[in-house]
């Protein structure tokens, strides 16, 4: 009898934990998306509650939306591995629509889930009944370059007088968002004065 108690008991709690997925209920999976800087679309859905999975990366900033893409009381919900825990939930963003903006903490695969308000029910979680779909994107911060590269100084003059104006240039240097240069002059390549562009 306490084995069959303990194997109901077990039983009973795998069920549960097979269950919480996707707020307890029954998902269609429409397959994988790859979020990039261009805004893109799903397919269009009209039935079910509906999910897609994707690969986050670190840093980067994810927009889900269903803003313009349906006339349904959408709501989103964002969640860690495929139904894993609820990260994130959105309903009502623009008009009735749903967005979703997160900056992703961790790099994984992370799932997007529509559904649908029901307003008679109260159910968050309620089948679509009418055509949906989810716009997309990310952007991610400029990659540092580490360590950064100084480069080399570039005259068309290859000896210059005190007063005379030269151009210089610079080649081979690192470059991007947050990198600056200030020219500087030595006489004696120890101390240094900074130099002012014209």
């Amino acid at each position: 009898m306490k084995k069959l108690i303990l194997l109901l008991l077990i039983f009973f709690t795998l069920s549960i934990d097979s269950f919480a997925q996707f707020c307890n209920a029954t998902v269609v999976d429409n397959g994988v998306i790859t979020p990039t800087a261009t805004t893109q679309t799903t397919s269009v859905v009209s039935a079910g509650r509906n999910y897609w999975s994707f690969t986050a990366t670190a840093g980067c900033t994810y927009t889900f939306s269903t803003c313009l893409n349906s006339t349904l009381d959408t709501y989103l919900r964002l969640y860690s591995g495929v139904g894993g825990t609820e990260i994130l939930a959105n309903d009502d963003a623009c008009g009735v629509q749903s967005t979703i903006t997160w900056l992703c903490p961790t790099s994984g695969i992370y799932s997007l889930l529509l559904t649908r308000y029901n307003t008679i029910t109260l159910n968050d979680c309620a089948n679509l009944n009418a055509n949906a779909a989810v716009s997309y994107s990310v952007s991610c911060p400029a990659s540092c370059v580490d360590p950064a590269n100084g480069g080399t100084t570039v005259s068309l003059v290859p000896l210059a007088c005190p007063s005379q104006n030269i151009t210089l240039s610079l080649t081979g240097a690192s470059s991007g968002l947050g990198i600056n240069y200030q020219w500087e002059s030595s006489t004696d390549n120890i101390n240094y004065i900074e130099k002012e562009i014209a």
